[in-house]
């Protein structure tokens, strides 16, 4: 069965993917009726366009998976909570790793 490599990302790594899908993983700052403000691990805003707000609770952790609109929005498909804490500084690391490089080990 082949798998579909969705990459992981950041505020800042967002424009290598416009167009496509994406996983950021981020702390709700904010939440109105059809988007959430998430802050990301590299300490960056990223407007979440809201598909399913059941997820999006202020001050919690959630990983969004999403389509990377032109303006640097996601749109939700799918999103998971990852509670009330969370290492974003580690996490942070680790994506700069899994996007540069060591990418040949994490790309699809």
């Amino acid at each position: 069965m082949a798998s579909h490599f969705i990459p992981r990302v950041n505020a800042e790594l967002l424009q290598r993917y416009v167009g496509s899908t994406v996983r950021l993983v981020g702390q709700v700052k904010a939440v109105e009726e059809k988007t959430a403000v998430v802050e990301a691990s590299d300490g960056r805003d990223v407007t979440v366009r809201v598909s399913d707000p059941q997820h999006f609770v202020q001050q919690q952790f959630v990983e969004v998976v999403g389509h990377v609109e032109q303006d640097l929005s996601v749109r939700q498909d799918m999103a998971a909570s990852f509670g009330a804490s969370f290492d974003m500084a580690n996490y942070n690391q680790a994506l700069k790793l899994m996007n540069g490089k060591y990418q040949y080990i994490f790309a699809g």
